[in-house]
């Protein structure tokens, strides 16, 4: 029997504890689901973003090399050209985390929908006070058997509530994943 029900929560302190944490949680889940290919979507791309996306993007090449981490760009202009293409010609986010590569399986995509399609991981890692119009926007995309983990910091101070709390009504994940930093 699986020990972690439907919208199970972990909290990670610190962020080195995470792996750890995804190693145990990953023995209670079905042969199944860890015999299938990682499909990562990260929901960021500020400095934040770009750093797990890299460290992310690393680790799947030397699992899974033929993967591919898809990291949603808010678009925007920077130096006259849109800062996806940039990234994505660059291997760099050249606005928020300048003179880091990127390794080659990182592709920033500027549309949230695409970004999202056929995950079955996804990293939250937007400002906590752009989340809840970001998940509008993807009501009803996340299928239920996505692992969500939210590395978003802080609570939106209007609504006294968590990212987690957030999370839950626009999402049907049965796991998610909180890493409290």
């Amino acid at each position: 029997m699986n020990v972690f029900s439907r919208r199970t929560v972990l909290g990670i302190r610190p962020m080195t504890s995470l792996l750890g944490t995804l190693h145990n949680f990953a023995s209670h889940l079905s042969r199944d689901f860890l015999n299938i290919k990682p499909k990562v979507g990260i929901v960021g791309s500020g400095n934040w973003g770009t750093a797990v996306a890299r460290r992310v993007g690393l680790n799947l090449q030397q699992a899974h090399p033929e993967e591919k981490v898809k990291m949603w760009v808010h678009e925007e202009i920077v130096d006259g050209q849109k800062l996806s293409d940039v990234i994505n010609i660059k291997h760099e986010n050249i606005k928020y985390l300048p003179d880091i590569a990127l390794p080659g399986n990182v592709r920033a995509i500027p549309d949230l929908h695409e970004a999202c399609k056929d995950c079955n991981i996804l990293f939250f890692i937007v400002p906590h006070q752009f989340l809840q119009s970001t998940l509008e926007k993807m009501k009803g995309q996340v299928h239920p058997d996505t692992i969500c983990v939210s590395f978003i910091k802080g609570m939106d101070a209007c609504l006294l509530q968590s990212c987690y709390c957030m999370l839950m009504p626009y999402t049907d994940a049965y796991y998610i994943i909180v890493c409290i930093v």
